[in-house]
């Protein structure tokens, strides 16, 4: 019997673009400074509403937004020691950083709180994308359990965002949260191709893209990885009190190499580009969807040199990051095309 999945993935598709709205306005909270605009969790200074100023707070509020952070990270410490993670442990409980204190700031109380209120809208918006996955759980159960699998890890993602509030955004952990929004993405995309309807006639593309596209993913996964790291080292030299012109002349060689590897992942991208023009199947689907991800590929290049040669503006840090996300999705959903016979 053929399911109608129009509505699952009307949902599923919305939730995506919420997951990279969500990247964004987490990009924006980390250039602005407001991590820690909240001190608690998942309150705001112990109000579901952050408080618009600060005579509502008692005076020694700062010792008891620490106390209760230090508490929830001597458990954390605790389950990392018993899971072998010793070294982790370590790092919570020595690094200086972890028990830093801020003032209150009504900006980047709000601006956090907004933050947080999106990634609320997310989880009902997942919620609701895997009751409707149980309409496929007899005749596509991987569907539903890809969906449900993904409500999971958006619980584990939440649980990690009120410990990366308690560390006070140690290097690390932030990384670990954004690196499992992008596992989400993968899961989006994923379960968004696998409940397409199937009324076009299917043609082949031919297992060269398929292995072109699986390259260009395998590439794709470390480069990304690697601007992460990269976004660390900018943190931690600002902590440092780095000025932002002498940012890039700091950086070790991780930088230059994920500099050059964009350059690689784009050559691959043109040359797709062009086997698609000989092929004469540029207009289609797949052709239109790559010519998408490679123009994306050329503004994502074009927005590092930005940072690089400018002294990494603050507005083009979260365009990046989005970027690179959104093609993140694309390449995957262009190897899922590729990998099988498909709907030009």
């Amino acid at each position: 019997m053929t399911v109608d999945s129009s509505k699952y993935r009307r949902i599923n598709l919305i939730t995506l673009l919420a997951v990279y709205l969500l990247i964004g306005v987490g990009s924006i909270v980390r250039v602005l400074e407001a991590g820690m605009g909240c001190p608690d969790w998942p309150k705001c200074f112990g109000s579901i509403v952050p408080p618009t100023s600060n005579a509502s707070l008692p005076a020694n509020y700062k010792e008891v937004f620490l106390a209760e952070r230090m508490e929830k990270n001597t458990r954390l410490m605790s389950y990392l020691n018993k899971l072998g993670f010793v070294g982790l442990s370590k790092k919570i409980s020595t690094d200086p950083k972890v028990e830093e204190v801020h003032d209150y700031n009504a900006f980047t109380a709000w601006v956090e709180y907004i933050n947080r209120l999106i990634g609320v809208v997310i989880g009902f918006l997942i919620m609701a994308y895997a009751y409707l996955s149980l309409k496929f759980r007899k005749t596509a159960f991987h569907i539903t359990a890809i969906s449900f699998s993904a409500l999971i890890l958006v619980i584990f993602q939440g649980w990690i965002g009120s410990l990366v509030v308690s560390t006070n955004l140690i290097p690390g952990f932030v990384s670990f949260h954004m690196g499992l929004a992008l596992l989400l993405v993968l899961l989006l995309v994923q379960t968004y191709y696998a409940s397409r309807g199937k009324s076009d006639n299917p043609a082949e593309i031919g297992n060269s893209f398929k292995g072109l596209s699986l390259t260009i993913l395998i590439l794709f996964v470390p480069q990304l990885l690697m601007g992460t790291q990269v976004r660390e080292m900018v943190d931690v030299m600002f902590a440092q009190g780095v000025l932002r012109e002498n940012i890039v002349r700091n950086f070790d060689s991780l930088f230059y190499v994920h500099r050059s590897f964009s350059l690689v992942i784009l050559g691959l991208a043109l040359y797709g580009l062009k086997k698609l023009w000989d092929r004469q199947i540029l207009k289609t689907n797949f052709g239109l969807l790559w010519l998408a991800s490679t123009i994306l590929l050329i503004l994502e290049i074009g927005g590092g040199a930005i940072m690089a040669y400018f002294a990494i503006p603050r507005i083009v840090q979260p365009l990046h990051l989005v970027g690179a996300s959104i093609s993140l999705g694309l390449i995957y959903y262009l190897f899922l095309m590729s990998a099988r016979k498909v709907a030009l």
